[in-house]
């Protein structure tokens, strides 16, 4: 498809694979062929790889974020755009760009005038990391909201959550993040994660401590070929997509600050902080969402 033809359908998150359309559904319920289908394996075999080949059509407006593609013009409040961030849970928005050749009113009855080509709107892809990072470089304008602590945070966007989310279960998610035993099977965390709508899920040991996290992202490179590795441990999977070096998650304790919270995202490039107890078990996440919410209450 040339650039003069391309039109923007939608955005799409990795995320928007594991939504789901039947709650008594293990994970996406896709009417050419179930992902239960998919990871439908017994020992010894490999899952069914056909539902990977089918068109990325089928999956907009799964979620609301896929329904259709957010934009905005460049001269949008920040706080506006905030909003976009949270109460309508959007990760990703299109700043369109003005257009220096816009034409004026053309009287059509001038022969003399020769309409130009429409023009495609152009912009920039904006993320809720972009706002992160604008934030910390301009703490010293945001007061006291800095010295908010990581408890209350934790699970702060999930209010916003009722339109797929029923509000014992974010009050759930919110007390008791998702979390899946060490030794589970790399697609049993995206099972978690569709079950539960959490965005992530922690990858714990047999005290409960925290030793890895997956999520949407860590399905980046899978297709066809290597479905399979997802029967893998967690681990051995993560370390893989990893370059062959398992990340450490970042974390936090209850009484940490915003802007203590703020500088170790961007500095480990993380997308979220784990909440955690004396002994490094999860009691919490914190999402770049979290921390947004924060700041329009």
């Amino acid at each position: 498809m040339s650039s003069q033809h391309a039109k923007f359908l939608a955005s799409k998150t990795v995320a928007d694979v594991l939504a789901t359309k039947k709650q008594d559904h293990a994970l996406i319920d896709i009417h050419v062929t179930s992902t239960e289908q998919g990871f439908a394996f017994e020992s010894g075999s490999t899952p069914d790889t056909e539902f990977l080949s089918m068109p990325v059509a089928i999956l907009v407006g799964m979620t609301k974020s896929s329904s259709k593609l957010w934009t905005c013009q460049p001269n949008l409040p920040l706080t506006q755009l905030i909003e976009l961030f949270t109460r309508h849970r959007v990760h990703r928005i299109l700043v369109l760009e003005e257009n220096p050749n816009k034409l004026s009113d053309i009287d059509d009855d001038d022969d003399d005038v020769e309409a130009m080509p429409r023009q495609e709107p152009k912009g920039r892809l904006m993320s809720q990391t972009d706002v992160i990072r604008f934030l910390l470089e301009h703490n010293h304008e945001l007061g006291s909201i800095l010295d908010t602590t990581a408890e209350r945070i934790a699970g702060h966007a999930l209010r916003f959550s009722d339109e797929y989310l029923d509000s014992n279960s974010a009050d759930q998610l919110k007390q008791t993040p998702a979390s899946i035993p060490i030794n589970s099977q790399a697609w049993v965390a995206l099972q978690k994660m569709s079950t539960t709508h959490a965005s992530s899920v922690a990858v714990v040991d047999s005290n409960g401590a925290l030793v890895a996290e997956m999520s949407a992202a860590d399905l980046r490179g899978i297709n066809p070929s290597r479905i399979q590795d997802l029967v893998k441990p967690v681990l051995v999977y993560l370390k893989a997509s990893q370059e062959g070096e398992l990340k450490r998650p970042l974390s936090c304790k209850t009484q940490f600050s915003l802007g203590q919270l703020l500088s170790g995202l961007v500095l480990s490039h993380a997308h979220r902080s784990w909440l955690v107890d004396e002994e490094d078990r999860p009691i919490g996440c914190i999402t770049l969402s979290d921390i947004l919410s924060i700041l329009i209450e």
